[in-house]
Parts: structure tokens; sequence; C-alpha cells
């Protein structure tokens, strides 16, 4: 299976680029730890987040085995005409409203992602929980 091809936000010059503090990456362990709680899912920091003290965003996947990702939502992440689309985000965004929710909103954009474990595997991601 192909990993999906992810597209960039627009600039957002009051969320963009915020230093990656201490005290955000420990907030955002503790909301990675409900989120296994509750779903037996590990979480991990993904993308510039990793190499970058200001990174555009911070970047989340949230891994599901790939068996049960594709049972659910199909082969990729779904696009705009896609059936699965609607079950995709409304599984997701809770777990958005939840990490914004952990570093305070309007200070850092945060995306988070459910993603398949079989997606970008030679990439490196940082166990949050």
């Amino acid at each position: 299976m192909p990993d999906p091809v992810l597209g960039k936000s627009p600039p957002r010059p009051r969320w963009d680029n915020k230093l990656m503090t201490w005290s955000r990456f420990l907030k955002l362990r503790k909301w990675a730890k409900t989120v296994y709680e509750r779903t037996g899912y590990h979480v991990y920091l993904v993308g510039s987040v990793l190499t970058k003290a200001r990174p555009r965003d911070i970047d989340i996947a949230v891994l599901v085995p790939d068996a049960e990702y594709r049972a659910k939502y199909g082969d990729t992440l779904p696009g705009r005409d896609d059936p699965n689309r609607d079950a995709w985000f409304k599984d997701n965004f809770p777990f958005y409203h939840e990490a914004m929710d952990a570093i305070t909103w309007k200070v850092t954009f945060v995306d988070v992602k459910l993603c398949s474990d079989a997606w970008w595997p030679e990439k490196d991601r940082l166990l949050l929980y």
C-alpha cells in the first residue's frame, strides 16, 4: 500500500513557528496517555517538531494497526469524495480538540492524524505514549 500524499495548510502567522517547549511536550505526553488508555493506539510526535525548535506546527500521528485502519477507512487518508471521509474525521476530531486543549488554544496549531502503522515506517517518530 503506498503512503498517502499529505498537503500543506495555508500559513497561519499568529500560530506558526512557535517554540516547542518542554512544558508543551509534557502536556502532550499527558494527553497521549489518555488517548492510549482509551484506544490502545500509540501516539507519536512526527515531522518538523522532531528537528526544529520552532516548527510550523506540531504534527502528531495516532497509529492504528494497519488491518484495523484499512477495514474502517480504506487504504489511505480519505480524500474529498471518499465515502470513509466522514467517519475518519468524526474519529479524528476529538483527538484534535483534546490536543489543542492540552497545549492551550491559540498558541500553536496541532495537526493530529489517525494513521495506519504501516505508513512511513522509515520516518522518525518520537513516542509520546
